[in-house]
């Protein structure tokens, strides 16, 4: 089902909001500022500096002003929510005055605390004048909203309300928020959780629920996240762990430090086969992240990693178009210098050769003019003529020609069967011109 339209502008608003607070030192500092103001506040303590430290005793005002903060943004929220949903109903789209009064709302909800945004999640789950599909949005997206400021609260209101939210895309992401974010500062009590929750609650610890603590230990302890792997019993080969892990090494000091563990870790490891799978897909992932910041950092990189012939054939298999771009000739000349097992090699070419000439086959075929000879050059051949070969056949039979003879009749073939299928009568003609004996 299709969340109300107020919540997809809402979830919209929160990623832009999110993405500047992606910092992790700053997070971790407002965090701690946080915990001790509350803990001064307890005390009696001012948490003016510029004023003496005089006890005092906490009043009901605070609390009754938060409560008609909450109660008139919960009005206001709902009426809002409702009035989107008409809109979404009647196909309309919403105009500039209901985009400004969604941020005017975003704001207004980022504003709240930890304990206003608890009552906000009570009062919702109290109303009847929303349907399920409404309330179980609106609840979900204020458990992801607690989860920034005190996530083990997030995952008590997830677990009193998981019949309520049921097993919902938007519910999943608010569980693996919580868990992801409680994970950064206090790992071991997130782990405790997965533990006591797993006969209770199975529907909850999900594999995703696991990589979501995993992925959030990694953000300040990369070898107590690769250890949590095996305790928790995730499936090193499905990768979306290992890539979560590697998506926390952003610095190329934090790159050596995630190798450093994904080395030890497997070298630990009582089962040597998936001691060695760790590894491989550990390195292939993190030489993705490596050569997010070019060609000429990674180099760097590279030269104070010491890899291994093995190790840097495991990398080069995380060698991905996406990353490598303008820079990808400079990347398969790298390849071209590596004594690494062949196969790995030969398929990284190609798929950075296929998905370089289908951007710009005219860079591809330049870099592929000029490139010495050698395994590389004849790989990059036979994937960049292969790739031209539906709209360009005889261009391809140029590339093709110039392979070794072993090597040129599969060309030719691959050309005339690609040709074939678009186009009988050319394709006849195509293998009379080039002596093929088609003939079946």
């Amino acid at each position: 089902m299709k969340l109300p339209l107020i919540l997809t502008l809402i979830i919209v608003a929160a990623g832009s909001f999110w993405g500047v607070q992606e910092n992790r030192k700053l997070t971790t500092l407002r965090e701690k500022h946080r915990l001790v103001l509350k803990e001064a506040v307890a005390l009696g303590v001012s948490a003016d500096a510029s004023k003496p430290i005089v006890p005092t005793k906490i009043t009901k005002r605070p609390r009754e002003d938060a409560e008609l903060k909450v109660k008139g943004f919960t009005e206001r929220l709902v009426a809002f929510a409702k009035e989107m949903k008409e809109m979404q109903t009647s196909g309309k789209q919403p105009d500039e005055t209901a985009r400004k009064r969604m941020m005017e709302m975003m704001d207004d909800m980022l504003s709240l605390n930890s304990e206003e945004l608890k009552a906000l999640i009570a009062t919702l789950k109290g109303r009847q004048d929303m349907d399920d599909e409404m309330k179980k949005g609106m609840i979900s997206f204020s458990i992801i909203m607690l989860a920034q400021q005190n996530p083990e609260a997030a995952l008590a209101f997830f677990t009193e309300s998981s019949e309520l939210l049921g097993d919902e895309p938007m519910s999943k992401h608010a569980l693996t928020a919580a868990l992801s974010q409680w994970a950064q500062d206090q790992p071991l009590a997130a782990l405790e959780w997965i533990k006591k929750n797993a006969e209770k609650h199975p529907d909850l610890v999900t594999k995703e629920a696991k990589a979501a603590v995993i992925a959030g230990a990694a953000r300040n302890d990369f070898a107590l996240a690769l250890q949590l792997i095996g305790e928790l019993k995730v499936p090193v080969d499905e990768g979306m762990v290992i890539s979560q892990i590697t998506r926390a090494a952003t610095t190329p000091e934090q790159q050596s430090e995630l190798l450093k563990a994904l080395r030890k870790q497997a070298g630990n490891s009582t089962d040597k086969k998936e001691g060695e799978k760790l590894l491989t897909m550990g390195l292939r992932n993190l030489f993705g992240q490596v050569t997010e910041s070019g060609h000429d950092k990674s180099m760097d990189w590279l030269k104070s990693a010491n890899l291994s012939a093995a190790e840097t054939g495991d990398m080069v298999q995380g060698l991905i178009y996406n990353r490598t771009k303008a820079d990808t000739g400079k990347w398969l000349e790298w390849l071209s210098s590596q004594p690494i097992d062949g196969k790995k090699s030969e398929n990284t070419t190609r798929n950075l050769v296929r998905q370089w000439t289908d951007t710009d086959y005219k860079a591809a075929g330049e870099w592929l003019a000029q490139a010495p000879a050698g395994p590389i050059k004849e790989t990059a051949t036979i994937s960049y003529l292969e790739t031209i070969a539906p709209y360009e056949p005889e261009v391809a039979a140029q590339w093709a020609d110039t392979l070794p003879a072993a090597k040129q009749k599969d060309a030719m073939n691959h050309i005339y069967q690609n040709l074939k299928n678009k186009d009988q009568p050319a394709a006849e003609a195509f293998a009379t011109k080039h002596g093929l004996d088609v003939r079946k």
